[in-house]
């Protein structure tokens, strides 16, 4: 059983709690915010290999979340057979296009490089192991509701949004037991994060795209990518029959992005108040940039069907 309702006193598998009587939620100062976008994904596949590896920062983000490497030469000449979605009408310097299950391998080398260095929740929880994510990525590129762009000059993939579609509520599973505690801390937040907002329960919804990955390569901020990403996502959504659009951000700047979206927060989590037994914090909220707020948002969407 997964932290579903929690009360004070009550503890999980993982063996925290959440204070409900803690100190009232603290908005991440704009100075503090990671300097891109960045959607945690909301379910981890049972990890199958875990390779520490090397703090390696870049800027000041610390790469610890997976062991990939950079793109090599036939990866980058590699575009798969994706439908072009047009160019973004904010800067036509890229192509947006539909990922599909050939882009898998490109796509899951960029997430090691530009998403899980800034990944707030990965950084809180001090995750220093390569976690396999591989039937979530495939599962997103498989969905036809998950984009991409690339550099017209350059044809390198810059950005994703992986999202998938679902026709009914996924049961949690909890982390095996095989995971480093690192990483089961994170699955377990997640599972939280899923079971507080029953979005099937809405009324006349029956088709929900799920958000799990938003991020941008770190050299492309600050040029509107993300929001276009989303909203390229969402007409796809509408146009395969979705009701309702979900997503919990683990970023603030992601979250302003779904806000001026449209999107409603259904619930939120201030991870200072996620204890363990003895009363410390389950995450270190101090290298997560001020990203300590979690939130579960929903849209709901005119069905094309």
């Amino acid at each position: 059983m997964f932290l579903t309702r929690l009360i004070r006193g009550r503890t999980h598998p993982a063996g925290f709690h959440i204070n409900v009587l803690g100190k009232p939620q603290r908005i991440p100062k704009e100075s503090n915010k990671i300097r891109s976008s960045s959607t945690l994904c909301t379910t981890f596949a049972a990890s199958r290999t875990f390779h520490q590896v090397s703090n390696a920062r870049r800027g000041n983000e610390l790469f610890s979340g997976h062991a990939f490497h950079p793109c090599n030469d036939a990866v980058r000449c590699h575009f798969g057979t994706a439908s072009p979605l047009g160019e973004d009408h904010h800067d036509s310097s890229f192509n947006f296009f539909v990922l599909t299950t050939q882009d898998f391998e490109e796509v899951k080398a960029f997430l090691g490089l530009y998403f899980f260095p800034k990944e707030p929740l990965t950084l809180g929880a001090r995750c220093e192991d390569e976690v396999d994510m591989d039937d979530l990525i495939m599962k997103c590129v498989a969905s036809g509701v998950s984009v991409g762009f690339r550099d017209k000059a350059t044809r390198e993939l810059v950005g994703v949004r992986l999202s998938s579609i679902l026709s009914s509520k996924p049961k949690t599973q909890p982390p095996p037991e095989s995971v480093p505690p690192e990483v089961a801390k994170v699955i377990n937040m997640l599972n939280h994060l899923w079971e507080a907002v029953d979005v099937f329960a809405d009324p006349g919804v029956k088709r929900v795209m799920k958000s799990d990955i938003l991020t941008v390569h770190t050299g492309y901020n600050g040029r509107g990518l993300a929001k276009a990403m989303v909203e390229r996502s969402e007409r796809l959504a509408e146009g395969r029959g979705c009701h309702l659009l979900y997503t919990q951000p683990t970023n603030a700047i992601s979250a302003k992005i779904f806000a001026q979206r449209g999107y409603d927060t259904r619930y939120t989590i201030d991870l200072d108040t996620v204890l363990d037994k003895q009363g410390n914090r389950v995450f270190d909220t101090s290298v997560m940039f001020g990203n300590n707020v979690i939130r579960v948002m929903s849209k709901r969407v005119d069905s094309g069907q």
